[in-house]
């Protein structure tokens, strides 16, 4: 039995066991910094997180259990047993704001914090798949260079990274592949020595799971950059459920979701437009002729709040909504409280709800929406005699209750790329006709990671790619 096993409460396959030996080599190597640990859905890789933070505990390592999204968080954290939270939460802090000269819009400023772990620190990062090193900034907020990879790189400094994920699922949005679980990538741009140790043997499923059976041959083609026709086999399997239209598809998610919850099941689409669409037929079930959003909805946040702390892809139990709605701005808001699921469970939040998105087909303003909304900020604020340029301005601008308005859509069908990071007994899924004008590597790495998100049962609409 290897050192690492010692601190898990199973026995490792002879799988983990040697994933095991590279880790403790990497633990106590002074001189490597960066190890990538990969592994597909269901090999182990939460429990070889859970015994490897006991592990460097024990040789004198503080450990930092870090995620890519708040999902991913809550998730990590439940299972192994640690406080964890997101690398934006960790790394960044509030430090400034500046004009943007093109819109005159004022912008947040996050900037790194200094990091105060000792030198010994060892960060990790799970659902790394996630992470992305393309340069992104918002209308509103500025993260630091704006890319997520690098800037974490900086902040860690000589202090070691393990990036754990799985390379078969979505890369980030606008990217071919995940850089942070490409050990060519991150030698060639940020100059790391990187490791490697990867985790193949799958144990969540039965040898007679359908869900288990198509993420084997799905994964093979991505392995090989295979541009094959996407194939799905559902026949045979007790765990893949088809349906021939999309009503009797959500007709099936409402009945598991009246039986089970809604925290064991989760609807995926491909497209905003579709999640949109059945967001309402959902909602037209379970809350019969109410169009107007009430108690016990579930949402989805769509945009980090920093008013809140609450971060994108988080969930949101609605407990009150105000009857009535305030109209400021071309746009609708409404008073709520509720519950948000973070990585300590349910905490309370109060404020007001933008409720726009809630019935949009797409999860955004519009440039003239955001523009709007910031003038009547800027009008509310010189009404008070202040300017951009007052001392005030950043305490404004970070407090005002309608420019921090929650962003969210109704959370029960989302896109795969919200879904990911999480998993749920019961999947639904459909595959859009506008998938398959993606190239087909990109097609079997969505259906690999949107399968993937079901633990137990698997609920598919009909397509020509099943069979």
């Amino acid at each position: 039995m290897s050192s690492l096993e010692s601190f898990s409460p199973f026995t490792f396959n002879e799988d983990q066991k040697i994933a095991a030996g590279l880790l403790e080599n990497f633990i106590n190597d002074p001189v490597d910094r960066v190890l990538i640990l990969t592994g597909h859905a269901g090999t182990g890789k939460t429990s070889m997180i859970q015994a490897l933070i006991r592990y460097a505990q024990d040789k004198k390592h503080p450990v930092v259990l870090l995620a890519s999204t708040g999902r991913a968080a809550k998730v990590v954290a439940e299972k192994a047993g640690y406080s964890s939270e997101t690398v934006h939460k960790h790394i960044y802090t509030l430090q400034a704001d500046e004009t943007d000269d093109d819109k005159k819009m004022k912008k947040l400023v996050f900037k790194l914090r200094a990091n105060t772990s000792p030198e010994t620190a060892v960060y990790i990062v799970d659902e790394s798949s996630m992470i992305s090193d393309h340069k992104t900034e918002s209308v509103f907020i500025k993260f630091g260079t704006g890319k997520l990879l690098s800037d974490l790189f900086l902040y860690a400094g000589n202090k070691k990274v393990i990036f754990v994920g799985d390379p078969a699922q979505l890369p980030p949005i606008n990217t071919l592949f995940p850089p942070s679980l490409n050990r060519q990538y991150i030698r060639e741009n940020h100059r790391k020595t990187v490791a490697m140790a990867s985790l193949e043997q799958i144990m969540r499923h039965g040898h007679d799971s359908g869900i288990s059976y198509n993420n084997v041959q799905l994964r093979k083609a991505i392995a090989v950059n295979n541009q094959v026709y996407l194939k799905l086999k559902a026949t045979g399997f007790n765990d893949i459920k088809l349906y021939f239209n999309l009503d009797s598809l959500v007709s099936g998610y409402v009945s598991n979701i009246s039986e089970y919850g809604l925290d064991e099941n989760i609807f995926i689409t491909y497209s905003n437009a579709l999640a949109n669409e059945v967001n309402l037929k959902v909602r037209a079930l379970l809350f019969p002729g109410k169009k107007v959003i009430r108690k016990n909805e579930l949402l989805m946040v769509v945009m980090n709040n920093y008013k809140f702390d609450i971060s994108n892809g988080e969930q949101i139990v609605i407990d009150w909504i105000d009857s009535r709605a305030e109209h400021r701005a071309g746009l609708n808001f409404r008073d709520f409280t509720g519950q948000v699921k973070d990585v300590n469970g349910y905490r309370a939040v109060s404020g007001k709800l933008m409720e726009d998105l809630l019935y949009t087909r797409t999860p955004f303003l519009s440039n003239e929406q955001e523009w709007g909304l910031y003038k009547d900020f800027m009008v509310r604020l010189h009404q008070k005699g202040i300017d951009a340029k007052h001392p005030e301005f950043l305490s404004e601008l970070i407090s005002d209750p309608w420019l921090n308005a929650i962003r969210a859509r109704f959370g029960y069908a989302v896109t795969c790329h919200k879904a990911q990071g999480g998993e749920w007994e019961r999947a639904f899924v459909v595959f859009e006709p506008s998938l398959f004008m993606q190239d087909k590597v990109y097609q079997h790495r969505w259906a690999y990671t949107a399968i993937s998100r079901g633990m137990k049962e698997l609920h598919l609409l009909d397509n020509r790619c099943i069979f």
